[in-house]
């Protein structure tokens, strides 16, 4: 899964992943929001759910680390919770520990 709300940003990044068979099924979508709006739906369907997602820190609507909250949240008492990969340029030591305190794999 992909949140990012760089639409082009998306599609490269849909692209790389089917490409280099990392994927074969990338969700993208806009915000953190609309992500766990999927998640949710998935989840109360019995539905796969991404196991990898790629975030973006600065999003309208539901940003980064809003959006890693609400995961936290969702994933509670569940097993299965996705790994999450940072997609952003920032540099901000704050930003990013609190990520990783959050449970960001990587940057």
């Amino acid at each position: 899964m992909l949140v990012e709300d760089n639409e082009a940003t998306n599609i490269t990044n849909t692209r790389l992943l089917k490409g280099m068979n990392i994927a074969n099924d990338v969700v993208a979508t806009s915000n953190g929001k609309e992500a766990i709006a999927y998640l949710k739906d998935a989840l109360e369907r019995n539905q796969r759910f991404p196991e990898l997602i790629f975030l973006g820190l600065y999003m309208p609507i539901m940003n980064g680390l809003d959006f890693f909250k609400e995961l936290n949240s969702l994933f509670k008492n569940r097993e299965g919770k996705p790994e999450v990969v940072l997609l952003s340029r920032s540099n901000s030591v704050t930003e990013i520990e609190i990520a990783k305190k959050l449970g960001a794999h990587h940057h």
